[in-house]
């Protein structure tokens, strides 16, 4: 039937033609089969519809058409025809896995405009020229177990395979063990798990291009496996749309067990790009890869030579990892990946990375093989720049920036590393360790241009370059750290040390051009010293060698005067005293001579012995400092040695530096002064060890020797004896505690003393009146007798024509105070502070000049005790020539009244204590007693006057006769009231002493009621008792005297009531009695609570003020009565004369009856008992 043709035909059996050029048309076929069956060339079928059937071309012949194929519930297929067989327009639409099948026909086979629904296409062992066009293959989810079905699959087919504009969706499409020339082109797939896109054992010439696979859900892969050279892929989107969160979803671009010739360009895939196990020559530009979990991103591994990776782009997770790669792996232009390290190892030679920037990862290049280029790289803000380690051989760098990174270059294995053609940087680099700029191991360094280093920074050491390697090697194999090496450093730190760098091998090792730097044995003079090394001579000439470059300590070395090191000086001599401390001013240095922290080790000898204090560190520095090392002398021998050497750590314990430690040569001085040799070191010797007050430490000279408190230290060189003597003058020795020597023993005294028991002022200074201070004087000041003289004709004019005397009691109180506040001032006046205008009222109280001044030049203390005695005699001739006049002189007794008795005894009483003490300072002794040696006794107040000498007699004279005068003044003013109560029984009234003496004795008694006549008398006994214990216990126990004073004031203030006759001389005296008793109570407690000298010095003020008030008042009071008695001195004076007439005509009336009654003689003791009214006529008015 050739050349027949077959209309519409509806059937429920198969359809079947076989004749040669069929043209079948507008044919409807129902539940039945279409099957053209050895139909010839150039037939055609047009418009067939076909349900619940198939549809088949079978061994038919050439040139053969199908068109507008609609088949439902069926199968299309085409299989074992002749070539050129096409099929158009076609759709199989089945609610089963029914298949278009093209299996077995000849070449080319055309399927365009094919709809497959829930079916699938597999084109099988067809021939050459394989077409597909415009498919769409849609299939859909059961479940997971058929989620792999095929769309589309072709098989075994020939060459020129071409796949244009296909669709797939819910199905995948492989194309396996087809021949050369795969084109593929234009493909969009839609899968759900799995292998979405497979092309396995195909032939060379394969090219994919515009593939887009979209996975919904799970997990999706395009796989090409063991196909052919020659493979291009370009724009291929592997694209997660759906659940991207979870942790299997994510698509995967796998190439593995391909040919030569492999190209990837623009790809963009979510999820991961694995090539491995290819030929040669791949290349992997414009790479997208968006990390779905922590997947490798990009993986190159067991791959040929020759591949490329250009402009690869890795985000949210995954890195690029190359292992394991043949020769010439080159990684340039932008790369950015999310994971911190892109790791190349194990890949062949000739490695490039070009033109790279990366932020925040780090560049890892291990175990590659030889000639590795980096050319035009950034690496910053990551934990480790770039880290090479263990690569073959050759590494070279051009133009490599590292900044900001934790560490910025690690290098590690037997490499040459050379900087080439342009300058690199590493720039701000940090390091927790060491090396913050580089790190390198076992490696050379070279360089034809310079290597910048700035700002890089190593907690550990070497700031800009650490070399980990084991200092102090014999071996002569190694190359040298650095040949002619380039390096410019600026503003690198170590903290611990090397700035720039730290360690390296620089001895006994060869360079690039054989040379043998060799050192038999290592000396510090020669490890220190790089200045010759040839390899070196390209380091920076601003500085020297050892600026730049140290190492792990090798040696110590001493420091000079100037802060400079000497390395050269290996022995050091000293001379000390046993025991004593020296202190080396040390550093230790490492490799050409940097300063290189370290632990110092000291090594006794036989015959010294060094001692360290259990908190000494002998941690050196970078930089000069002082190390202390106690020495003891283990024999007699004088001379002795120790040894300061280097304590090195690890490996370098057995390659130590024959001279690297210090050689210490002592020469031990016999003990100074005062200190003996006692358990090989000086100390105290018997007399200072046993004394409380005193400490010896030999590392304290030249003053070796501290005392405190108020002693005094002597050696005496006659007799080879020690002094310890207790209580010092007081205010001679400095009771501070201080520290001297016996040979400058005057360094104990205080303002300018020196001589035994610092008595006397040092040369060309003289003593000073006010104080017992000494300083420079001149004979100039005699002017200042003139001042002496008018003081005196001062107070005595002040006293008379006030009335301020005893016989009116109103200061009796005040005088008492201001006695004993002057005994006690070194406890009230603390340190001997004074207080302004308070200080001198006290002081003048006590006759005293109040101000420190000079008198002449050369007084020394004999010669002011004589002045002690000169001013109270004045004072008294003066009232003695005005009682004389008075006497001879109407016109001068009418001017002075009737107070100059008055006044004679209050001048008396006033120069009572001072004269007190100084009798007592001239009766003081002081016994030094020399180690029992030699003892010598002399007097307190100048030691260097001995006691009754022939220049101390006189004034001890003086003394015993101010002494008895004293005594029998103070026994007749205290027995006063008493002895009268004998007057006339001894002698007539015209020669009795005490009728004499009335008027003198009645100045004492009349302020007082007449059982209370004593008063003033018991007062100058304890005056007379308290100095000469005070002159001891001030020095001894000085609060000793606040416990007296206390008990005296409250017990006089007790017994004070009602003793005077006038109420408010009563009131002034318990007054200054409670004032000085408070006083002392509260410098007891003071004492007692610790309070400082200021707190003493205050409570003293607040005291002495008030006191100075109520003499102020007590002034104001006198003046007052004083102006009143000279309005009022006609009528006293009338009055007075009347009142005597009629007193002495009763009197004589009354006694004139009484004697002739009594028949008894006349007594002059009645006489003698009444008290002198012209005396006392003061008194009367002062109680008005």
């Amino acid at each position: 039937m050739e050349g027949s043709q077959l209309g519409s035909y509806h059937s429920r059996s198969t359809v079947s033609v076989n004749n040669a050029s069929v043209r079948i048309q507008n044919v409807l076929v129902l539940n039945s089969h279409l099957l053209l069956f050895l139909i010839g060339d150039n037939s055609s079928v047009i418009n067939a519809t076909i349900f619940n059937g198939n549809y088949a071309l079978v061994y038919s012949g050439s040139h053969i058409f199908s068109s507008g194929i609609r088949v439902y519930n069926g199968d299309v297929n085409l299989v074992n025809n002749s070539n050129h067989i096409g099929l158009y327009d076609v759709i199989v639409l089945t609610a089963t896995r029914n298949f278009i099948y093209a299996i077995g026909n000849g070449h080319h086979i055309t399927l365009c405009s094919v709809l497959v629904k829930y079916g699938a296409i597999l084109l099988q062992n067809n021939g050459d020229y394989l077409t597909l066009c415009s498919i769409k293959v849609i299939g859909k989810w059961i479940d997971v177990a058929h989620s792999n079905e095929g769309g589309l699959i072709l098989i075994n087919n020939g060459n020129h395979i071409l796949l244009d504009i296909i669709k797939i969706v819910k199905k995948s499409l492989s194309l396996g063990r087809n021949g050369n020339d795969l084109i593929v082109t234009n493909v969009d797939i839609t899968g759900n798990c799995c292998q979405n896109f497979t092309l396995n054992k195909n032939g060379n010439h394969i090219r994919l291009s515009n593939v887009t696979v979209t996975l919904e859900n799970g997990y999706g892969i395009m796989l090409l496996k063991r196909n052919g050279g020659n493979i291009s892929i370009s724009n291929i989107t592997l694209y997660q749309k759906l659940n991207t969160s979870s942790y299997d979803a994510y698509t995967e671009l796998v190439l593995r067990y391909n040919s030569d010739y492999i190209s990837l360009e623009c790809i963009n895939v979510t999820g991961d790009v694995d090539v491995s196990f290819n030929g040669n020559n791949i290349s992997i530009i414009h790479v997208s890869i968006v990390g779905i979990r922590e997947t490798n991103g990009l993986l190159m591994q067991r791959n040929k030579n020759n591949i490329t990776l250009s402009d690869i782009t890795v985000l949210r997770n995954g890195g690029i990892y190359a292992d394991y790669n043949g020769d010439y792996l080159t990684m340039k232009n932008h790369i950015s990946v999310a994971d911190e390290f892109i790791f190349l190892k194990y890949n062949g030679n000739h490695m490039a990375v070009l033109n790279v920037t990366l932020i925040g990862t780090t560049l890892a290049l291990l175990y590659n093989g030889d000639d590795l280029l980096l050319a035009n790289v950034l690496i910053s803000h990551c934990f480790s720049g770039l880290v090479m380690k263990y690569n073959r051989k050759l590494i070279r760098m051009d133009n490599v920036t590292l900044s900001n990174n934790k560490n910025g270059m690690i290098v590690e294995g037997d490499n040459e590393l050379w900087f080439v053609n342009n300058p690199s940087h590493m720039i701000d680099n940090t390091s927790p360790t060491n090396g913050a700029g580089m790190f390198i191991k076992d490696v050379s360094v070279y360089s034809d241009t310079e290597v910048y280093f700035i700002n890089n920074t190593a907690l550990g050491v070497g700031g800009a370059v650490y070399v980990n390697i084991v200092q102090l090697e014999t071996s002569i194999e190694a190359r040298c750290t650095f040949d002619n090496f380039r390096p410019v450093f600026v503003n690198n730190i170590a903290y611990v040390a090397g700035n720039n760098i730290y360690n390296g091998k620089y001895w006994n090792c060869r360079d690039s051009r054989g040379y043998n730097n060799t050192v038999y044995v290592y000396t510090l003079k020669k490890l220190v010293n790089c200045s010759g090394v040839q390899y070196l001579r390209t380091f920076p000439h601003e500085h020297p060698l050892s600026f730049y470059i140290t190492s792990t300590s090798i040696g110590v070395c001493i420091c000079t005067n100037d802060n400079k090191i000497d390395c050269t000086s290996r022995r050091v001599y000293k001379q000390l005293y046993p025991g004593q401390s020296i202190t080396l001013p040390l550093v230790t240095v490492g490799m050409c001579g940097g300063l290189s922290p370290g632990v110092l080790l000291t090594l006794n000898t036989s015959t010294v012995e060094v001692l360290l204090n259990t908190n000494c560190n002998q941690q050196t520095k970078r930089e000069c400092s002082n190390f202390t090392y106690h020495l003891r002398q283990r024999t007699r021998n004088r001379h002795g040695s120790f040894f300061i050497n280097n304590t090195l750590n690890g490996p370098e314990k057995s390659n130590t530096v024959s001279d690297s430690g210090l050689l210490v040569d002592v020469l031990f001085r016999p003990c100074p002064v005062g200190l003996e040799l006692k358990d090989k070191t000086c100390q105290c010797n018997r007399v200072l060890s046993s004394s409380s007050f005193t400490e010896c430490n030999i590392n304290s000279m030249p003053y070796p020797i501290k005392r405190s408190g108020n002693n005094w230290l002597y050696y005496n060189h006659d007799y080879n004896c020690t002094v310890a003597h207790r209580y010092c003058p007081l205010g001679y020795c400095n009771s501070s505690s201080l520290s001297l020597s016996l040979v400058e023993g005057d360094a104990q005294c205080s303002h300018g003393r020196s001589g035994i028991l610092c008595g006397k002022c040092e040369a060309g200074l003289s003593l000073m009146l006010g104080s017992n201070k000494c300083g420079p004087c001149s004979n100039k000041y005699l002017g200042t007798l003139a001042g002496f003289i008018a003081a005196g004709i001062i107070l005595l004019v002040f006293l008379l024509f006030l009335n301020l005397t005893v016989s009116v009691g109103s200061i009796n109180g005040l005088l008492f105070y201001a006695n004993v506040v002057k005994l006690n001032e070194t406890v009230y006046f603390p340190n001997g502070s004074k207080v302004p205008l308070l200080s001198q009222f006290i002081a003048w109280i006590n006759l005293d000049l109040g101000i420190e001044t000079c008198f002449f030049n050369g007084l020394d203390g004999y010669w002011k005790t004589w002045l002690q005695f000169v001013f109270p005699l004045y004072i008294w001739l003066l009232i003695g020539i005005v009682i004389t006049s008075s006497h001879y002189s109407g016109k001068v007794s009418r001017l002075c009244g009737n107070n100059a008795v008055p006044v004679l005894a209050t001048l008396i009483l006033m120069s009572y204590s001072k004269l007190l003490q100084a009798i007592t300072n001239v009766l003081m002794i002081a016994t030094i007693d020399c180690e029992g040696i030699v003892t010598w006794k002399v007097w307190s107040v100048d030691g260097n006057i001995g006691y009754l000498s022939g220049k101390h007699i006189p004034l001890f004279a003086v003394a015993l006769l101010f002494l008895f005068a004293g005594l029998v003044y103070t026994g007749l003013v205290f027995s006063g009231q008493w002895l009268q109560r004998y007057s006339g029984k001894c002698c007539k009234s015209s020669r009795d002493p005490v009728v004499k003496l009335k008027p003198f004795i009645d100045a004492y008694t009349g302020p007082y009621k007449n059982e209370y006549r004593f008063w003033t008398g018991l007062f100058l006994i304890v005056r007379l008792a308290i100095t000469p214990i005070f002159s001891y216990t001030t020095s001894a126990i000085p609060q000793a005297n606040n416990y007296i004073i206390s008990f005296f004031t409250f017990f006089g203030a007790y017994l004070s009531k009602g003793v005077y006759r006038n109420r408010a001389v009563n009131g002034l005296e318990t007054f200054y009695c409670i004032n000085l008793g408070l006083l002392s109570m509260f410098s007891i407690f003071s004492a007692h609570m610790g309070y400082s000298a200021e707190v003493t010095g205050g409570i003293t003020t607040v005291s002495v003020s008030l006191s100075f008030i109520a003499f102020i008042g007590t002034v104001m009071a006198h003046a007052y009565v004083k102006s009143i008695q000279k309005s009022c001195q006609l009528c006293v004076s009338s009055c007075k004369i009347f009142l005597f007439r009629q007193k002495v005509i009763e009197s004589n009336a009354g006694n004139l009856n009484e004697a002739l009654i009594s028949n008894a003689s006349y007594s002059p003791s009645h006489v003698v008992m009444k008290r002198d009214s012209i005396i006392f006529d003061f008194g009367p008015v002062f109680e008005q």
